[in-house]
């Protein structure tokens, strides 16, 4: 890994643990700083590591939309409206993933019964987890409803990578696509239904794990590309 390459990435895990530490000891102050910074050193560290391919548009479109995300939600309490468009934001973002997933594979062989069972496991839990919430949602019903499905479909997409990359980039992904999912799932019990113990430290841990798995493991489709050529 190129020095450049490499000071992004470390600087990354180095913001990550700051950030966390600042939610543990309560330094709102700490946590509001390195909060808008951590996407763009995500996204400059894909930029420097990926050559111009079909699947880089979208990955950095999902983690600029992530961002962006990021900070509209640190005005949620200023106005509610900046949940809303937090959500939509977060919402293109996981679109732009299924769009990158799918360029990032070549032909799989796997049977149609695995993405059917794959599809159907996620979007049971999509529909399930909207239920148990359901009677909390009130007006954002609609809203969480949509983003639950986007959410399994960007999971299953994930999925349906395997044998269709290198296995360490289908692992990597579909770990960040199922921490991505778990953060979503803390965040939306914790502001609709009950409050969570450490939920802040939870849902920045399971979600900066989950970014940087899915930079990571796309980064890692290289091989296959490489592999392809040579072949």
């Amino acid at each position: 890994m190129k020095p450049i390459k490499k000071s992004l990435l470390v600087a990354y895990l180095l913001v990550v643990i700051l950030h966390l530490y600042a939610i543990i000891v309560g330094d709102e102050s700490i946590v509001r700083f390195t909060k808008p910074i951590l996407m763009p050193l995500l996204l400059a560290f894909v930029m420097r590591s990926l050559p111009s391919t079909a699947y880089r548009l979208p990955l950095l479109m999902g983690l600029f939309f992530s961002w962006l995300g990021d900070i509209l939600l640190m005005h949620q309490t200023d106005n509610s409206l900046f949940f809303v468009f937090g959500l939509s934001a977060f919402l293109i973002a996981h679109i732009a993933y299924v769009w990158a997933y799918a360029k990032a594979q070549g032909k799989s062989g796997i049977p149609s019964v695995y993405k059917l069972g794959v599809s159907l496991v996620f979007l049971g839990y999509a529909g399930f987890f909207v239920y148990q919430l359901w009677a909390d949602l009130g007006e954002m019903r609609i809203p969480v409803t949509l983003y639950a499905l986007v959410i399994s479909a960007m999971l299953s997409a994930a999925a349906f990578r395997l044998k269709a990359t290198t296995a360490e980039s289908f692992r990597w992904v579909l770990l960040g696509a199922l921490c991505f999912a778990l953060s979503d799932s803390l965040l939306a019990v914790n502001k609709f239904s009950e409050a969570i113990p450490n939920a802040s430290f939870l849902i920045m841990l399971t979600y900066t794990l989950a970014q940087g798995a899915i930079a990571w493991g796309m980064i890692k489709y290289q091989n296959y590309d490489d592999a392809k050529r040579v072949l």
